[in-house]
């Protein structure tokens, strides 16, 4: 009688996720942050109200903070794998 081992499901879970979602994430997120930067940049140019200029600017400050985690995701994952272990 042979028996054949199953291959584990969360690996093939965990490469297509590597591989399809974060990778291609990667290619886009420096595009769509940099359309962000423009157009809030541009808006920030012809607001008329100082309070929506300032809304603005801070919409540019979370734009910047979230492209930056969004681009080190992989070394801040990998990071804390190695501070639990």
């Amino acid at each position: 009688m042979k028996f054949f081992l199953a291959t584990n499901p969360i690996d093939k879970i965990k490469t297509f996720i590597d591989n399809e979602l974060v990778n291609k994430a990667l290619t886009i997120i420096p595009t769509v942050s940099a359309l962000a930067f423009i157009g809030l940049s541009l808006m920030v140019m012809f607001s008329q109200d100082e309070h929506q200029r300032q809304k603005f600017r801070t919409g540019l400050w979370w734009t910047g903070g979230a492209t930056v985690v969004a681009l080190m995701a992989k070394v801040i994952v990998e990071w804390l794998k190695a501070g639990f272990n």
